[in-house]
């Protein structure tokens, strides 16, 4: 019988996890990239498409191809990256954060282009996956061989990330654009910063991802496969959530080759969204509990109506604990399951520095009640993750709680978990 959790009503919260996390003001890619270069160049960060980076390669290719981008596109101009899950879409998506030039991110496949189009981009960079998207919106697109005019740069150990045309201010300004429909929710490096520092400290020790420094001496962190796009939000959050606590990020297609490749020997952790693992991953059995010792878990991400019964059969086909993790381009993580619980239908816990807020789903006005105590309500993020604004231009960070109503119903058990109601 699983044990019942008696607890002061919306006051759960795993052990060991903060409730809140400081945002240092630094650049997502000095924490992610440059620190491994100066405390670990040897370390393997990024992984896939035949081919695995140091951290002391990631800093030099990131930094020349920043530089690249930065001479290509005039101050005040965009640059668009359309990328997959590869090695190549990771260090395209890191170098145009390095380089100070507003980025509009467009996953391969969705019909957002044209949205880019429309945002006055200047240049665009792809891999192979992307490259097919922008051509249709009219788009002549770079590689990653083509902006540094060859291979990869020698690793570079000492150089910290060019800083020309910074300012003091630069980590509050807006950087990264997620096409929204006919919109853009841009968000800046401390919000980005914001999403990966919250994912790290409510996952931190949970079944393998630890924020251990991988080559360091210490006990190596488990890598993190992912499916998922450097250029969605979730793809960006589980790539910079990676790097922070020095993983091996491990990019990898959601193809027909995709449980063959879940076969590695080394311990980790699979990022994926649930829906697309639901129908992809074989079923569960003896090929699950062969892999078990080697499947750590799996990250669900989850865009649309929650299906509890997901997480489950996910599990029993990896043999592994399956979390789930909700959010909104809009906000970054909001919501995610711990494997500290027994509650797996729940779609879980707002995440550290989220606070939701019940709002009335007619009027849009804050419940004065607790969770628990209404049939349902809809959630009103207050966090820094929150995006700066849809409007780049006129869009500004001051660093304070920004508030984002995410139009989504849900509903609370006296433990605190959140239930989602509708897609």
């Amino acid at each position: 019988m699983p044990k019942t959790i008696a607890i002061t009503p919306s006051h759960y919260w795993p052990r060991g996890v903060p409730r809140t996390v400081g945002i240092p003001p630094f650049l997502l890619t000095q924490l992610a990239v440059e620190r491994w270069a100066r405390r670990a160049p040897d370390a393997q960060l990024i992984g896939g498409d035949s081919r695995t980076i140091s951290a002391g390669t990631l800093a030099s290719t990131v930094r020349a191809a920043a530089i690249a981008l930065r001479g290509r596109v005039p101050e005040g101009s965009r640059i668009v990256i359309s990328a997959g899950a590869s090695s190549e879409g990771a260090v395209l998506v890191l170098a145009a954060l390095a380089s100070g030039r507003q980025t509009v991110l467009v996953v391969p496949g969705t019909k957002t282009a044209s949205a880019a189009s429309a945002a006055g981009v200047t240049l665009a960079a792809s891999d192979p996956h992307g490259l097919s998207e922008l051509s249709t919106a009219g788009i002549p697109a770079l590689r990653l061989d083509e902006l540094l005019g060859g291979d990869l740069p020698p690793a570079d150990q000492g150089s910290r990330t060019e800083r020309d045309g910074y300012s003091e201010d630069a980590t509050r300004k807006p950087i990264a654009g997620f096409p929204v429909g006919d919109r853009v929710a841009w968000h800046s490096h401390r919000s980005l910063l914001s999403h990966a520092l919250s994912m790290r400290a409510f996952f931190a020790g949970a079944g393998g991802i630890d924020p251990h420094v991988n080559g360091t001496g210490g006990s190596p962190a488990d890598a993190v496969i992912s499916t998922l796009s450097p250029c969605s939000w979730p793809g960006l959050a589980v790539l910079a959530f990676a790097l922070l606590a020095g993983n091996t990020w491990i990019g990898c297609e959601m193809d027909d080759r995709f449980a063959e490749r879940l076969s590695s020997d080394q311990p980790a952790w699979l990022a994926t969204p649930l829906a697309e693992a639901a129908l992809s991953l074989p079923a569960g059995g003896r090929r699950a509990r062969k892999e078990r010792s080697v499947r750590s878990g799996a990250l669900l991400t989850i865009d649309g109506p929650f299906d509890p019964d997901g997480p489950i059969a996910v599990g029993r086909a990896l043999g592994c604990p399956a979390l789930s993790l909700f959010g909104m381009p809009e906000t970054g993580p909001v919501l995610a399951s711990h494997p500290s619980w027994y509650l797996v239908e729940s779609a879980g816990i707002p995440l550290p520095n989220v606070h939701l807020v019940p709002t009335d789903p007619r009027s849009g006005e804050p419940i004065s009640t607790l969770w628990e105590l209404v049939d349902a309500a809809a959630m009103k993020v207050w966090s820094p993750s929150v995006m700066l604004g849809y409007d780049a231009g006129t869009a500004t960070d001051a660093g304070t709680g920004r508030t984002f109503a995410t139009g989504k119903l849900a509903a609370a058990d006296p433990n605190g978990m959140l239930y989602l109601l509708d897609g």
